[in-house]
């Protein structure tokens, strides 16, 4: 479960405002929302309702679900808190980023991500995305989760590729059931056309995205 410091964080960020921004449409100093969003202070009911006007309904509902959940005692938070399990993080490799030829799944790290344990039956690394290619979907420091027992094409979510020896997120452009492209979400960029004289392998699709937010 996210945390309210994460929710308000990425709320602002997604409408690109500045601390002093959403202060004023919360009637709160910009200290205030630095502390929250730093959990050195904790939402007050008057902002959740506030908040309650400004967010989509499920970004609002996901908010006051963490924030009951934090004002419960500690013991009872522990009971009810998912399970966790810790799948191998990749820091070194970025989608996006030409990283050579390492197929992330069959290799090993020390690094590890933890995460909800619905992900336990699954073959699942993380990696971290680099750019903005795939923007708003995935954007730039994003930490993917990565199942690598999905290889079934689809042009239907995003998966992790390896094509000329560089590893990305992307679309698969699909005809007939066979991939001939890659897409980028952010129009700026064009679709990759595949040349299959060239090394093609799916690694894996994307099941999950953990975001690191940043003042």
């Amino acid at each position: 479960m996210k945390k309210v410091s994460e929710i308000l964080k990425e709320f602002r960020k997604e409408k690109k405002l500045t601390q002093p921004d959403l202060g004023q449409m919360l009637s709160v100093s910009q200290q205030y929302v630095s502390q929250v969003e730093t959990n050195k202070s904790q939402l007050s009911e008057d902002v959740l309702n506030t908040l309650k006007k400004l967010m989509e309904k499920h970004q609002y509902d996901e908010l006051e679900q963490a924030f009951y959940f934090e004002k419960m005692p500690e013991k009872l938070r522990d009971l009810i808190q998912p399970a966790k399990i810790k799948i191998p993080y990749f820091k070194d490799i970025n989608a996006s980023a030409g990283t050579g030829v390492l197929n992330f799944c069959e290799a090993n790290t020390n690094a590890f991500l933890e995460i909800e344990n619905k992900y336990e039956h699954k073959k699942c690394v993380a990696i971290n995305i680099n750019g903005d290619s795939m923007w708003p979907e995935l954007q730039d420091l994003d930490i993917v989760i990565v199942d690598c027992y999905n290889k079934t094409p689809s042009n239907r979510g995003f998966f992790v590729v390896r094509y000329n020896d560089e590893i990305f997120a992307k679309k698969l452009i699909m005809n007939d059931g066979v991939v001939i492209g890659l897409k980028s979400v952010n129009p700026m960029y064009k679709d990759i056309e595949l040349d299959f004289s060239n090394n093609f392998e799916i690694i894996g699709r994307i099941e999950s995205v953990y975001r690191e937010f940043f003042n």
